[in-house]
This record gives structure tokens, C-alpha cells and sequence, in this order.
């Protein structure tokens, strides 16, 4: 049937009193007809040829992307946006940005924030060092059929996302690893605060240069070399930060099994092994062993960015990948056809030609 007798016969059938899974039915019957008409009204531009287009951001004041951010003084704001600039254009030297074809590279970059961290009150970021937010995009062309003309798709496609000054986007991209000092509503909320401050680090997967680490979460970090961003945490401040959040909530909740677990797993360590670094392991609630592995616990380096320097000093990067570059002989044309997953196909390409040299000779610091 053709979309409008589907809906006829279904606006028929229910008047007679249709079950409500089989008018469900017809709903899908209908809505699988409009993808067939509405796919062709463009055609994927493989032979297009794409443009580099820059936007910087500065939205309202209080935003995430906003130059009120960190109350810079004029002459700060002029540097560290000229850094900014400087990151981008070195990013654009990468050949697979160069000459797009088939696709725009399409990027975005401002002052960052995390505002959700600092209650949206920028006098919060004042005399904090500044972070920066780097998207760049590989929108793929596409050509409208009745009239011939191009257009780039920019929804929810892949993309590379840098960072500057982020402690948090060396851990994870969404950066939801750390402590958050302004937490402290009441007790519950600061004890899961300090709680939430520790994460498992991921694994090194390579180290192309002093101070330039790949990890597993393809997150490539540069920082001066021997200048941690992470600090190890021992067994015995895990269990304590875990107790005192659970003791808590045992109360809160009027339940105290999970927390008579941890305080009997704690008993099995001595002084001596709660003094030692700590791991993920196979306790059951803790998750903690003093027997070393590659996943380990640790927190953000607080004492991480030198204070000596300008305020406008860029002393970390954060380049995230495409997680794939990290699998051996990986061939993604093996598994792309068409127009689909071009974007993805950009962005692998670019990972690869990623000029590390390059990216890490823009820190003011080495």
C-alpha cells in the first residue's frame, strides 16, 4: 500500500475498534513508507568540493561559551584568544583538513566553562585559569536533486574535540571525574563530591613523545613532561572517602548492608597496606586491592598548573580521538559503503594524521 491508503484503511479499522497493538502495527506500516520518498529528495556529494569554515563563540554572559568567563582583563582575553586561534589553524594543518572533498570541516572553538560546576555564577571562574573548547566537525555534502544545490550536514556528526587547560577532559570527554568544591548543599552531597573525586585511570596505550600519552579511552594528553595531572590515591583514603559517603546514606536510607561490607573489607588490610596506593580489585563492594594492576585509583592534581606562569598559559591539551586508531590493522573502509559513516570515515583519517610534534610545541610550558 501507498502511505495515504495505509492511513485511510488504519483511520477505518480503528473507528471499528482496532486492539491498540494492532493500530501500532499500521502506525509502523505508515512510517516506513515516508523514509523511501524522503531520501530522495537529496543524494550524497562524494565529488563536492568542502571548505575549512572557523566560528569562534562568545555567547551571553553565564553561558558555557562566553568570553565573561574567568574575568579575564582586556589584554588576557586578546592573548588567550590569539592561543585559541593559534590551536585552531594549527589543527587545520592536519592534510586531512586541507582540501575536503565530500565533507566541510566545520569547526567551532571559545572560552569553556563548565557552568553546571561553577552554578552558573562567573564570578566563581574569577582568577581560575582558563579552559578553552576546540569542536571540529567533518560534515559530510550533500547535493538537493531538483535543484543542484549543496548542502552540509552538521547534526550529530563525528567530531574532534580539544581542550585546553582541562583537567577533567584528560579523564573523559563529558569530564564528570572530579570533586566539585561547591558541593556542599548538606553532608550526603560534599561526602559524594570528595567520593565522585577519584576515578579508575584509564590505560596507556602509547607514549609518541616526553610528555604526549595515549590512553585506552583514546584521549591523547599533552603536558609538560614529569608534571602529573593525576595523583595516585591509597587504599586507605578510598575506604574512608567510601565510608563516610555510605555511612550516610545507610542512614538515610535506613540500611546499612553495603556499609557493613566495606567496613569489613577495610578490617582485612593492615596499616601498612592502607598506606599503599590503590587499585581496582576484586573486593566485591570496595573494588580495592593494594596489588598492583593497570587500573589504578587516582585524583586531579589539584597543585597540577603552575601559578608562576600567566594566567592565559597554555599548560595542557587534550586531543580526544577516534577511538578505532588504537586497533591494530584497523581498515574502516572495510566496513563503510556510500555515503554512510563518511563522517566517521574523516575522522579516523584524521586521528591517524594527527602531527603530535605539532600539537605539543603549542604548550607554553615544556
Amino acid at each position: 500500500m501507498k502511505g495515504n491508503k495505509i492511513l485511510n484503511h488504519m483511520k477505518h479499522v480503528f473507528k471499528k475498534g482496532t486492539d491498540t497493538i494492532t493500530f501500532i502495527i499500521y502506525i509502523l506500516m505508515f512510517l516506513s513508507v515516508l523514509p523511501a520518498t524522503a531520501q530522495k529528495k537529496y543524494r550524497y556529494a562524494p565529488a563536492a568540493t568542502g571548505k575549512w569554515t572557523y566560528t569562534y563563540l562568545n555567547e551571553s554572559k553565564g553561558s558555557y561559551r562566553s568570553d565573561a568567563n574567568y574575568v579575564l582583563s582586556p589584554a588576557e582575553l586578546t592573548v588567550f584568544k590569539n592561543k585559541i586561534n593559534t590551536v585552531v589553524e594549527t589543527l587545520h594543518q592536519n592534510p586531512v583538513t586541507q582540501s575536503p572533498v565530500g565533507y566541510e570541516a566545520t569547526i567551532t572553538a571559545g572560552i569553556f566553562a563548565n557552568m553546571y560546576r561553577y552554578k552558573y555564577n562567573v564570578a566563581n571562574l574569577k582568577g581560575k585559569i582558563p579552559q578553552a573548547e576546540i569542536i571540529l566537525r567533518f560534515c559530510p555534502l550533500h547535493e538537493e536533486i531538483a535543484t543542484g544545490k549543496i548542502i552540509k550536514d552538521c547534526m550529530e556528526v563525528e567530531h574532534c574535540d580539544v581542550f585546553l587547560n582541562s583537567l577533567e577532559r584528560t579523564v573523559t570527554l563529558y569530564g564528570s571525574a572530579y570533586e566539585d568544591p561547591a558541593a556542599n548543599k548538606n553532608p550526603l552531597d560534599a561526602a559524594a563530591s570528595k567520593m565522585n573525586g577519584v576515578f579508575q585511570a584509564p590505560e596507556i596505550f602509547q607514549q609518541p613523545a616526553p610528555g604526549v600519552t595515549l590512553y585506552t579511552n583514546s584521549v591523547m594528553v599533552f603536558a609538560k613532561p614529569g608534571r602529573p595531572y593525576w595523583l595516585p590515591v591509597t587504599a586507605g583514603e578510598y575506604f574512608d572517602l567510601l565510608i563516610q559517603y555510605w555511612t550516610l546514606q545507610s542512614e538515610k536510607e535506613g540500611n546499612s548492608l553495603f556499609l557493613d561490607m566495606l567496613l569489613q573489607e577495610k578490617q582485612k588490610f593492615t596499616e601498612a597496606s592502607l598506606q599503599l596506593p590503590a587499585y581496582n580489585g576484586e573486593n566485591p563492594a570496595s573494588q580495592i586491592t593494594v596489588v598492583p594492576n593497570n587500573r589504578p585509583y587516582m585524583r586531579l592534581n589539584p597543585d597540577f598548573f603552575d601559578k608562576q606562569l600567566p594566567r592565559t598559559a597554555v599548560q595542557l591539551i587534550t586531543v580526544h580521538l577516534n577511538q578505532d586508531i588504537l586497533i591494530k590493522g584497523f581498515d574502516p573502509k572495510e566496513y563503510l559503503t556510500g555515503e554512510h559513516y563518511m563522517d566517521f570515515l574523516r575522522y579516523f583519517e584524521y586521528s591517524k594524521a594527527i602531527d603530535v610534534e605539532k600539537i605539543k610545541a603549542l604548550l607554553d610550558i615544556q
